[in-house]
């Protein structure tokens, strides 16, 4: 899109707000290849808003950035145009929240984890992602590393909350209570902020890592199969992870603590065969849910890639050759019965309860994955595929757009900053062609992206990446 500059009158407030602190930051070599124009005050007119409250899409809006912040928000006759702007004409495009995720990863999987601090984070930006919280990382260093390095603008990317994995998955693994207290010291003091409790952990040591988080004031997000959701809730989980696919409440031998390891996820996944999302039981869990508060993040597109037939192949025209030719592989393995599977119907419950879940008043949150074993997940991409899985299963587009901006920001305790547009809140936006509200694919339609009030170009991103996967 042609960036072109005009000139007009001091902006109109719709609001009074409060002063806040400039928050653009300044553009840097590292920052430049990926920007499309460094304006330090832009007016998109002729907008459609999408603003991410679950509200309406408005028409012939104007947005005003400066100083990284959405300045002012309204229609043409009582927005005025800044003078020395740069002025977007945005007729027949809709601006949204930047998206926000809360179950994404700095690695992937080709046969072992593979660190992809670079390319990811670039990817997930292009794809409209300007805020993100991993959900845990098999190379802590890499992921630190990266948060500082989009903080200090040495290089492009989202907004990070890090999450540590703990217990079972460290090394070696923590079996008491001083043990867990150490290593997440280290590990909240080296810069994460947030925990993930994964399915192997039984309630004591769950509890440890609550006790333990809390008392430094991180978030706890869990990958739940030995402990159930009403477990999860009452010992203060802040998030449960992958949605209800993985619910332990309604087999017996989870619940009794007799499934352990893979066997449980399996016993888990299985049982969504014979879950009816109308039953009492269900309708009670979904009650006791809402009632404690708790986030339940879907994580659509990786439970879409464990259907037998796999999931979406957006993005992999990017990837080297020996992680296609792994995915590939990964299928044909899937095809001989080998290889954790979902059935499409357990898909379709799982959401079910997910819709009836948000629409009892619980906060649903939004993620992706990427770490499936068929490696066939990519950043970015599958933030979009997301969206269109729950309006495939029942969602409306606005409320689809509101678990992947509000809902999302509200759970990471950073609605103040992000996921609506409204003025006094940060500049993080993206620009599609086409209206999500009405056909929701049009989100893939990414023509620019601001991050703090900077325009980023989504071509330049994903190619700069292109067949580095795996690698950087």
């Amino acid at each position: 899109m042609k960036l072109l500059g005009c000139c007009g009158a001091l902006a109109a407030l719709l609001a009074i707000i409060a002063p806040v602190a400039a928050q653009r930051p300044a553009v840097t070599a590292e920052m430049a290849p990926y920007v499309l124009d460094d304006a330090e005050v832009f007016a998109l007119t002729n907008a459609r808003i999408i603003d991410g409250s679950g509200a309406a899409p408005v028409d012939g809006q104007t947005v005003v950035l400066r100083d990284g912040l959405i300045e002012a928000v309204g229609g043409a006759e009582s927005v005025e145009i800044p003078a020395g702007a740069r002025v977007l004409d945005l007729a027949g495009k809709t601006v949204l929240p930047g998206l926000v995720q809360l179950h994404e990863h700095l690695w992937t999987y080709a046969g072992a984890p593979l660190s992809v601090p670079v390319t990811y984070p670039r990817l997930y930006l292009a794809g409209g992602v300007t805020s993100i919280r991993t959900a845990g990382s098999y190379h802590p260093y890499a992921d630190l590393r990266a948060k500082r390095d989009i903080d200090a603008g040495r290089a492009v990317g989202p907004w990070m909350d890090l999450t540590i994995y703990t217990a079972a998955l460290a090394t070696p693994p923590l079996e008491t209570q001083a043990e867990v207290e150490r290593y997440l010291g280290f590990w909240l003091d080296s810069g994460f902020t947030s925990v993930k409790v994964y399915s192997y952990s039984g309630p004591e040591m769950v509890r440890w890592i609550v006790d333990s988080a809390r008392s430094r004031g991180a978030k706890v997000i869990g990958h739940l199969c030995n402990v159930s959701y009403r477990q999860a809730a009452e010992m203060g989980i802040d998030n449960i992870e992958h949605g209800f696919a993985f619910t332990p409440d309604f087999v017996p031998d989870i619940v009794e603590g007799k499934a352990k390891g893979r066997a449980c996820a399996e016993s888990a996944l299985a049982s969504m065969d014979f879950v009816d999302i109308d039953s009492p039981e269900v309708d009670a869990l979904i009650a006791d849910l809402v009632a404690s508060g708790i986030t339940v993040t879907s994580t659509l597109p990786a439970l879409e890639d464990l259907l037998p037939q796999g999931g979406s192949t957006a993005g992999h025209d990017l990837l080297p050759d020996f992680m296609r030719a792994y995915h590939a592989d990964y299928r044909d393995k899937v095809e001989r019965g080998e290889g954790l599977v979902l059935s499409e119907d357990a898909l379709r419950k799982s959401i079910g309860i997910e819709l009836k879940f948000l629409r009892a008043g619980g906060r649903l949150a939004s993620g992706t994955d990427s770490t499936v074993p068929s490696g066939g997940i990519i950043a970015g991409y599958s933030a979009a595929r997301q969206l269109e899985l729950m309006v495939e299963n029942g969602f409306s587009p606005l409320e689809a757009i509101r678990v992947s901006t509000l809902n999302s920001a509200i759970s990471l305790g950073r609605a103040d900053l992000v996921g609506t547009v409204q003025a006094g809140k940060q500049a993080d936006l993206l620009v599609v062609d086409g209206d999500p509200a009405t056909r929701i694919s049009d989100v893939r339609n990414v023509e620019i992206v601001f991050k703090q009030g900077i325009a980023y170009d989504p071509h330049a991103l994903r190619e700069s990446v292109r067949g580095k996967i795996g690698i950087h």
